[in-house]
């Protein structure tokens, strides 16, 4: 099927409307890689180098299964990428910043390289999940900048520690895995739920014999991780005062409680 240049244009001006690619594709009568195509070109047209955040973040996203593609000059079959990592600004709009393939060190330090030496003097943070090989790469490309983990990967690390605690003295106090009739493991979830949520538990509900912080508050206390905190809701208080205290005290809160890192 020959495609005319208008064709390719109507298309990428349709995707680029708003429309998904698959309906463009249909209603014209082209395939989903045609299409996409010339909506990428396109598009690369109309994008501009994007302004230097002061906080940019960084995170990986897996698209689809794995694909095959020959290679044009040696034949071979190769696979491609499934990851993308993908820069945004946490600092101004949260707009999407640039997308490169991977999730390599040598990829983040390519991107960030190729914006260039004043653009890369802008940024003073860099939020990011625990990820060795991102810290590397920002090491060297960034090397002024303040690393800190994002608010997600944070309360999730903490929680984890939190399940951990609870799962080990378990086992130590009763000799095997808690179940259902144990408060401990019925309980569970309260541990990691913030103050505001625990205030709604229904007083019937703590009748029972059964009270948020009384149960668990010898499971936190074991850990010599987490002995400062007396019960699971200050450890839940005590971080949401360190993420809403904004960047400087993120960073504060970040190097004091998680010093691994």
């Amino acid at each position: 099927m020959r495609l005319t240049g208008r064709l390719c244009r109507q298309a990428a001006r349709q995707v680029a409307s708003g429309r998904s690619v698959a309906a463009v594709a249909a209603e014209l009568g082209v395939s989903w890689p045609v299409a996409h195509r010339h909506y990428a070109a396109y598009a690369d047209g109309l994008l501009t180098e994007p302004d230097p955040p002061v906080v940019p973040g960084l995170d990986e996203t897996r698209r689809g299964t794995p694909k095959w593609t020959q290679d044009a000059e040696t034949g071979k079959w190769v696979r491609t990428e499934r990851f993308e990592t993908s820069f945004t600004d946490l600092s101004g709009t949260g707009r999407l910043l640039g997308q490169v393939a991977g999730r390599t060190g040598a990829a983040v330090a390519g991107w960030l390289d190729a914006r260039g030496q004043d653009w890369k003097n802008q940024v003073q943070f860099v939020a990011i999940d625990p990820c060795a090989v991102y810290r590397s790469a920002i090491t060297r490309s960034l090397p002024d900048a303040v690393i800190v983990v994002d608010h997600f990967h944070l309360v999730r690390l903490a929680s984890q520690a939190v399940t951990k605690v609870r799962q080990r003295v378990t086992r130590q106090a009763l000799g095997r895995r808690g179940t259902a009739r144990d408060p401990a493991w019925a309980n569970r979830r309260r541990l990691l739920r913030g103050r505001r949520v625990l205030r709604l538990v229904r007083p019937r509900r703590r009748a029972r014999g059964h009270h948020p912080g009384q149960d668990h508050r010898g499971l936190v206390a074991a850990d010599p991780r987490l002995h400062r905190h007396r019960h699971h809701q200050r450890v839940a208080f005590t971080l949401r005062l360190f993420l809403s205290s904004g960047f400087f005290g993120f960073r504060a809160a970040v190097l004091a409680s998680f010093s691994w890192f």
